[in-house]
């Protein structure tokens, strides 16, 4: 990375999180009795108002359907809505098996693609644990700048949940599929990107995403070049040996000449890392 000036971008298929990008959009208590009464409700709208409600739309066709009852009696109206809340739990029996489908072919469009992940916190120790071999590693800051056209523009937090990210209410999910308003799914698939099981949380992290389209993967990462400016300095690992740590700042003098290093260091007070200036461009 400080020789090339590089940032790594890894496919999210070779991440050690199995559900990282693989989890799906669900209609958690969905409530058949519930949707299928706020489905036939706006049937019934159309078929007994004196007017067409604002959501009318003449190439709905379920729209159409409702508007030709208008001019039926009211013993076949009501028949007819008796029918369509029976159609309504029908659907309730099959949503969350469209969902399944429709959540499987977004993650295999967002595992097409890369991603980085970075965290908020340098003095984070068990990150420093996990990701920098046991505190002998090295940590990078970056800087975000809007004068440079980057992906880091882009970055958005992490959520931490245990829940999956859910379609909508009862209500709002009848009205999606009755034409009355849209729920983006579009959005809601791009959630998938930035969700993690709540467990992750002491990460603390950020991410760019970068989907590849019609491009091919190319096989577990891509190291991509990067302006010099966007490293901001770099943190050494508080186990990390004094010889070690002196070929990093040469490396960092040669190739980053502006970049300042520091190294951690235990506190004598607290469970904190603290960092020492070690070299100042």
């Amino acid at each position: 990375m400080i020789e090339q000036k590089t940032l790594r971008w890894t496919s999210p298929l070779s991440f050690n999180d199995p559900f990282d990008t693989q989890t799906r959009i669900v209609a958690t208590n969905l409530g058949a009795e519930r949707f299928a009464h706020a489905f036939a409700e706006r049937y019934r709208e159309i078929v007994f108002n004196d007017e067409l409600p604002a959501y009318f739309k003449a190439d709905n066709e379920l729209h159409r359907t409702a508007a030709l009852m208008r001019k039926a009696s009211d013993d076949d109206k009501h028949k007819a809505i008796k029918r369509f809340g029976g159609y309504a739990l029908e659907m309730t029996e099959n949503l969350d098996q469209h969902l399944a489908k429709y959540s499987g072919e977004v993650s295999s469009h967002l595992q097409h693609g890369q991603v980085i992940c970075l965290t908020e916190d340098i003095n984070n120790v068990v990150m420093w644990s996990h990701y920098a071999e046991d505190h002998k590693g090295v940590g990078f800051k970056f800087r975000v700048l809007d004068e440079l056209d980057h992906p880091f523009l882009l970055a958005r937090k992490v959520n931490y949940s245990r829940d999956y990210i859910n379609m909508g209410t009862p209500d709002e999910i009848a009205d999606h599929l009755f034409g009355v308003s849209v729920i983006d799914m579009v959005a809601l698939s791009w959630e998938l990107v930035y969700l993690k099981h709540e467990n992750w949380a002491y990460e603390r992290e950020w991410r760019c995403y970068w989907p590849l389209l019609d491009r091919d993967a190319p096989a577990g990462f891509t190291d991509r070049r990067q302006d010099a400016r966007l490293f901001d300095s770099v943190y050494l690992g508080c186990s990390m040996s004094d010889n070690e740590a002196q070929k990093f700042v040469e490396l960092v003098r040669h190739h980053l000449p502006a970049t300042p290093v520091l190294k951690a260091r235990k506190s004598t007070t607290n469970f904190d890392l603290q960092f020492d200036l070690i070299y100042t461009p």
